[in-house]
This record gives C-alpha cells, sequence and structure tokens, in this order.
C-alpha cells in the first residue's frame, strides 16, 4: 500500500493506493470531506473501502446498481433460495447481469474502489495508478482490461484522467465509469449555497420525496428541503460541461465534469456534497444493446484506441 503526497504552489494532494485521493489542499484549506464518523478519518483502512470510508472513490467498471436476480434470471431454475444458471447460484436479491453467455454478480458502483491499484508514476505535482484485470475482477467481470487513474495538480485545484484499454483479443469491452467526490460542505452555516449549470435547455433534479422540481435559470438552491441525509438527487435533462458551486453568489468551486448524467448525494448531517458526474446509468449492463445505443454505456471495440475521460475540480480565490 503506497501513500503518495503531491504538491505545488498552494496545492496539497494525499494519493492512496487503495482509496485514491483522500486529501486536497488549496491555499493552506481542506476541500474534501474528512470524515470524523465514529472518531475515524479518512482514510481508514480497517473498515470496509466504498461507502463513506473514501471521499474520491472509482465507480468502475459500472456505476449504480444491477438488477437482482429475481429480475434477470425469473425464467431460469429456481430452488426457493438460489436461481441457477451456468452452473452457478445466484440469490434473489444479489445484483446480476449477463453476457458473454453467462452471468455474473458485481456490487454496487463495480469494483475498483475495493482494490488496491499499483503506482506506475510518481512525480512532485502528478501521479498515476494503474488497476489491471486479474482473476479476482474476471470473475466479477469477463473482460481483460486496464484501467489508468493519474492526478495532475493545478494552480488552484486537480485534475483526475481515467483511462480504459479494451485488452480482449476476440470482443468487445462494455463499461461505465464515474466519480463520486465528497466536498467539504456545511449546509448549517447560514450561508446561502446554489449549483450553477452551464445549459440554457430546461432540466430537473428528481427529489426522492418532492418528486421532479425544475431548475430555473440554471440554478440549483441547496438547502436542507432539496439536500437530506442518505437521499440520493438525479439531475434529468442534464447537459453541462461545467458545475460551479456557489457560497452567497460567489464561486467557490468549478468542476468541469464532461458527463452523460449528474446526480447529488449527502450524508453524516450534510456535512459534505457529493457531485457524481456519471458516464452511464444504473442497471446499463443489464440490457447492453439498449443502453450501448442510447449513451449509457460505453463500447471500447477490440484492438480500438483507449477510453480517455478527464475532470478538473479547481477552486477559485474569493
Amino acid at each position: 500500500m503506497d501513500n503518495i503526497i503531491l504538491r505545488n504552489g498552494e496545492v496539497e494532494a494525499h494519493v492512496n493506493s487503495r482509496v485514491g485521493l483522500h486529501r486536497l489542499i488549496v491555499r493552506g484549506e481542506e476541500r474534501l470531506y474528512q470524515n470524523n464518523m465514529d472518531g475515524g478519518k479518512w482514510p481508514d483502512l480497517e473498515r470496509k473501502p466504498g461507502a463513506l470510508n473514501q471521499p474520491d472513490p472509482i465507480l468502475f467498471p459500472i456505476v449504480g446498481s444491477l438488477l437482482p436476480a429475481s429480475e434477470v434470471l425469473k425464467d431460469y431454475v429456481f430452488d426457493g433460495e438460489f436461481y441457477h444458471f451456468g452452473g452457478k447460484m445466484f440469490r434473489a436479491d444479489e445484483p446480476v447481469y449477463r453476457t458473454l453467455r453467462k452471468a455474473y454478480s458485481m456490487p454496487q458502483h463495480g469494483f475498483a474502489r475495493d482494490c488496491e491499484l499499483d503506482v506506475i508514476e510518481e512525480k512532485r505535482e502528478s501521479c498515476a495508478l494503474r488497476l489491471k484485470s486479474n482473476n479476482k475482477t474476471l470473475k466479477m467481470y469477463p473482460y481483460e482490461f486496464e484501467y489508468i487513474l493519474a492526478f495532475d495538480l493545478l494552480e488552484d485545484g486537480i485534475m483526475k484522467t481515467h483511462v480504459v484499454h479494451n485488452q480482449n483479443p476476440s470482443h468487445h469491452m462494455y463499461f461505465s465509469i464515474g466519480d463520486h467526490t465528497a466536498i467539504k460542505f456545511n449546509i448549517e452555516d447560514g450561508s446561502n449555497y446554489h449549483l450553477q449549470f452551464d445549459q440554457e435547455s430546461l432540466m430537473y433534479f428528481k427529489h426522492p420525496m418532492f418528486g421532479y422540481t425544475p431548475i430555473v435559470c440554471g440554478l440549483m438552491p441547496l438547502n436542507s428541503e432539496t439536500i437530506q441525509n442518505y437521499n440520493t438527487i438525479e439531475l434529468d435533462k442534464f447537459q453541462s460541461k461545467e458545475v460551479v458551486l456557489l457560497k452567497n453568489g460567489i464561486p467557490i468551486m468549478r468542476y468541469d465534469v464532461d458527463a452523460k448524467g449528474m446526480y447529488i448525494w449527502t450524508a453524516d448531517k450534510s456535512k459534505f456534497l457529493c457531485i457524481e458526474p456519471w458516464n452511464g446509468r444504473d442497471a446499463a449492463l443489464n440490457d447492453i444493446v439498449k443502453s450501448s445505443n442510447n449513451g449509457d454505456l460505453i463500447t471500447l471495440d477490440k484492438g480500438s484506441k483507449p477510453y480517455i475521460l478527464s475532470r478538473k475540480m479547481t477552486f477559485p480565490k474569493p
């Protein structure tokens, strides 16, 4: 397990080969949420990776969740406890998908966030980590791949780059990818917070309690009504390339997202804000043809150039 500290003039980033980026200090201020639940700190490697134990987990090779076996394998043998398919057994509620004539299970948001990556480059202001398919990943995802996660410090923030290589000799590779960064945020500090989007067309936020609410003039209010513990908010008709976090009308963070979809999430009494750009969608692997055609699943042909996605997160001076 490797710990890397990157530094330039006013930015310092801490990268761990198991939990990824876990500190980002800009002009002396920590910008990522530092977990203090139950007396723990990021990264608490004694706790299960993912969920509330990583401020910036990798979402790969899926985003969201797969459908349960009771929906995917309902036409196959069920013995009252397990579905049987291709010599494997799956619980009724187990997340399952079928590809290459077999069935596989994978946890929410994929397995990359639970893996330790190899450090393949380390410099003063940048580093790169790598995950390659192996016996463990092939049991969940039957595609051979090389995934590289690179970090480069900027003058006032950081750039994160995802690179995916298809290493299958004879078939396409299907995947989704996303970010889940927890930004330090206190909805109860008396400030007026908004998210600002750079699109003129109307979009909506889909609240689990209040339903669809239009985002007027590209401004979404962040308050105790819209942002609630453990509620995930989906943005519908999202097309923005940049998302800006405003505090009392002043930009305090800019995020170049280049995403197919956007989700917002919080927990720990709303002490952080997860802005989640996804290039993919829930259950996309459950219908590969449809998901590929509508852009909810990324396809890499055999022998094709790698898929590359870069995102910048910056914190402008007040």
